[in-house]
């Protein structure tokens, strides 16, 4: 499947629960995203990267990563596609021999309530000139947390006016148990999306 741009197969959360998502950079990979309360990464997991800086471009879309000025071991990530501009900030983190970039969108609005912030989580590979991003896949683990419900602690919501069966889940485990599930998951291709690869522009 090739990747599209941002929809979300749950619901239409993309116009329902916007705020929520923080409208992450994350439209160029396919289907929902996995939203954490909490961070993936824990700050002894945390790499810097200098290969990552720059721009990435492909399926329509571009990737810039910068140093962010406020953290020394995270990045200021700017995406662009043809409608829109987003950006948001990304933690390269290491499990084994694993490369992660947990993303967390900046909150520009003012509404009120303040939006809560939430965190999303790619794995990265880096070779060849090429950057290849892969999320959880949120088919997948909707069908895992109903088989499993007490294994990774969550919550279901459903969106006012909305059906009880439109439901979607938010994840409310630890940074710890995060981890946990996501070394389980490394080798089992069916938890990750279609990947993206991008690569570097010509004019660069």
């Amino acid at each position: 499947m090739k990747p599209i741009l941002f929809r979300c197969c749950c619901n239409d959360l993309s116009k329902k629960a916007a705020w929520f998502f923080l409208v992450l950079a994350m439209a160029s990979l396919t289907g929902c995203l996995v939203i954490s309360v909490h961070p993936f990464y824990q700050e002894k997991d945390l790499i810097f990267e200098p290969a990552l800086l720059g721009r990435w471009t492909g399926h329509g879309q571009q990737w810039h990563f910068e140093p962010d000025r406020n953290e020394e071991k995270a990045y200021f990530i700017t995406y662009t596609n043809q409608e829109k501009t987003s950006k948001m900030t990304g933690h390269l983190f290491k499990l084994e021999e694993h490369w992660f970039l947990d993303l967390f969108g900046s909150i520009e609005s003012e509404t009120m309530p303040p939006p809560i912030p939430s965190h999303c989580v790619v794995r990265v590979k880096l070779s060849d000139g090429r950057l290849t991003l892969q999320s959880l896949s949120y088919e997948w683990m909707e069908k895992w947390l109903k088989k499993n419900p007490n294994v990774l602690r969550h919550q279901w919501r459903v969106n006012p006016g909305d059906n009880a069966e439109d439901k979607y889940f938010v994840l409310l485990a630890e940074t710890a148990d995060l981890q946990k599930f996501l070394r389980n998951q490394l080798k089992n291709a069916e938890a990750w999306s279609e990947p993206l690869t991008l690569e570097r522009p010509d004019d660069r």
